[in-house]
């Protein structure tokens, strides 16, 4: 472990109570601290593009289960039920997973941007409730500004 006079500083660096290691003394504050939340801001928003494509893989894996019935067995009901039996996923996210993942396969501008990490499921899975082959690019240019929140609400209407 190296001490406290030794750490480079970095964001990572943490105390052991988990609070940002101490700045050395000659530093600007406010720029160090601006320039750590800079980076830290690219890391979430490079890690949270890794999530939407890694989700997009799972999702598209689903829908290649599904169409093999992989899911059938002796006591399995439902697509649903087994994503539950096997996977801890409560009925109501499974089925929503299941129904997104069946309808990317005919949304290709949809299921493009989902596979680069550029939208996020939650705006996935409210475009899809409404998305057809006439909308979709509609959608898909709304989704380039709005939020996943904001998209919940136009869907509902």
């Amino acid at each position: 472990m190296l001490k406290a006079a030794e750490q480079t500083y970095t964001p990572a660096n943490q105390d052991f109570a988990g609070k940002p290691a101490p700045l050395p003394p000659c530093i600007n504050h406010e720029l160090a601290r601006r320039l750590v939340c800079e980076e830290l801001e690219n890391e979430l928003l490079n890690l949270a593009a890794q999530l939407n494509a890694a989700n997009h893989r799972f999702l598209t894996l689903l829908a290649r289960f599904d169409a093999h019935e992989g899911w059938h067995g002796d006591g399995i009901k439902t697509f649903a039920h087994y994503l539950n039996w096997k996977m801890g996923r409560g009925h109501v996210m499974a089925r929503e997973k299941i129904r997104v993942a069946r309808a990317l396969a005919g949304l290709p501008l949809i299921d493009a941007a989902f596979a680069r990490g550029a939208i996020s499921y939650s705006m996935v899975r409210a475009m899809t409730r409404v998305a057809t082959s006439a909308n979709e690019t509609f959608l898909m240019q709304i989704a380039e500004t709005a939020t996943a929140a904001h998209m919940e609400m136009l869907v509902r209407k």
